[in-house]
């Protein structure tokens, strides 16, 4: 799956996004592939293992309006993977629900993906309440570069860049 993932589906969404922003691919075209990946994703995560221990659980989101899930549906499965626990709450959570979820559920780690570009300001709100509610737990965020090398991410947030960046954080 991670070889897929690298090699095939990541190249593919990255092309297809670029073909939908210029009006190359109907919306139509773009939810059935993303439909079909995220079938497939679901699928693999079903055929591991429960995880080894419930320390070091991490718990992941997309914020409101980020609906762009491949990537965190993959990160679930490589985290799990590594046989640990994972809480997952999907796209579009409200800050809210994550500090209830938090609160219920204890995660030493967060992890959420920025994929449409926000209000660089927005933004940087946003990341300042995350680490306000939750700067003892380690935070990690990856996902549009364009946006995230205009954020200050100071010392709490970790930037998870690739593939092998996630799997030195779970090492």
């Amino acid at each position: 799956m991670k070889n897929t993932y690298i090699q095939v589906i990541y190249p593919m969404i990255s092309r297809i996004g670029l073909m939908w922003s210029k009006d190359q691919m109907p919306p139509a075209q773009e939810h059935f592939i993303s439909n079909l990946i995220r079938q497939k994703l679901y699928s693999a995560i079903d055929t591991l293992p429960p995880p080894k221990s419930p320390r070091n659980s991490w718990l992941l989101f997309l914020p409101e309006n980020e609906f762009h899930e491949i990537g965190l549906l993959f990160s679930n499965y490589l985290i799990r993977q590594f046989g640990t626990k994972v809480i997952y709450l999907g796209s579009n959570v409200p800050v809210d629900s994550i500090v209830s979820a938090v609160k219920a559920t204890t995660p030493s780690h967060l992890l959420f993906f920025l994929v449409h570009h926000d209000q660089t300001d927005d933004t940087q709100l946003y990341l300042n309440i995350l680490e306000r509610y939750f700067g003892k737990l380690k935070i990690h965020l990856s996902g549009n570069e364009k946006l995230i090398t205009q954020l200050d991410l100071g010392k709490k947030i970790d930037w998870v860049r690739s593939v092998n960046d996630l799997e030195k954080q779970l090492a």
